[in-house]
C-alpha cells in the first residue's frame, strides 16, 4: 500500500513525499526536517535591498496659478524650479497637471507638447528612451540675466 503525503512549504509551493508503508513509517521522523531544509533553501539568507537605478530626493510638486489652458499650463510647470532642475518627462508633467487638478489624456497631452515644441517654447531632448522637455535656453538666459539699460 502506497501512501502520498502533500506538505504545503512555501507560497506556491509543495513538497510531496510518497512511499510504501514500511519506508513512510520511518521516514515519517524525517519529514519536519526535510520540511525546514526546503523552507531554507526556498528564503534568501538575508533580505536585500535592491536600489533604484537612478535615486531621486522626493520632490515636491509645483503649484500652477490659474493656467489659461492646457498649454499654458504645461509651460507655467516647465518654468518653475522644478521644471528648471531637470528636463521632464511627458509622465512627469502629466502628474502635475494632475496634482493641479488639470486632467488631459496622454494624447491631448502629448499634442500639446509637440505644438509648444514646434512654437519654441518647449526643448524637446531625448534621455534615454524616451523625450524629457525643458525650457528653451534663450527663455533661460533671458529669466536669469538681469537686463542692463543702455
Amino acid at each position: 500500500m502506497e501512501i502520498v503525503v502533500r506538505v504545503k512549504v512555501a507560497d506556491g509551493v509543495e513538497m510531496e513525499v510518497r512511499g510504501e508503508k514500511e519506508w513512510f513509517v520511518e521516514a515519517l521522523d524525517q519529514l519536519p526536517g526535510m520540511v525546514s531544509k526546503l523552507r531554507d533553501s526556498l528564503s534568501p539568507a538575508s533580505p536585500s535591498i535592491i536600489p533604484l537605478a537612478e535615486s531621486r530626493e522626493i520632490e515636491s510638486l509645483p503649484t500652477i496659478i490659474r493656467p489659461k489652458g492646457t498649454q499654458d499650463a504645461i509651460v507655467k510647470a516647465v518654468s518653475t524650479a522644478w521644471g528648471k532642475a531637470t528636463s521632464r518627462t511627458a509622465k512627469e508633467i502629466d502628474t502635475v497637471l494632475k496634482h493641479n487638478a488639470v486632467h488631459i489624456s496622454e494624447g491631448s497631452l502629448t499634442g500639446s507638447l509637440t505644438l509648444l515644441v514646434q512654437a519654441n517654447k518647449l526643448r524637446r531632448l531625448k534621455v534615454g528612451g524616451t523625450y524629457a522637455y525643458t525650457l528653451p535656453i534663450s527663455k533661460m538666459e533671458s529669466e536669469q540675466a538681469p537686463e542692463i539699460p543702455a
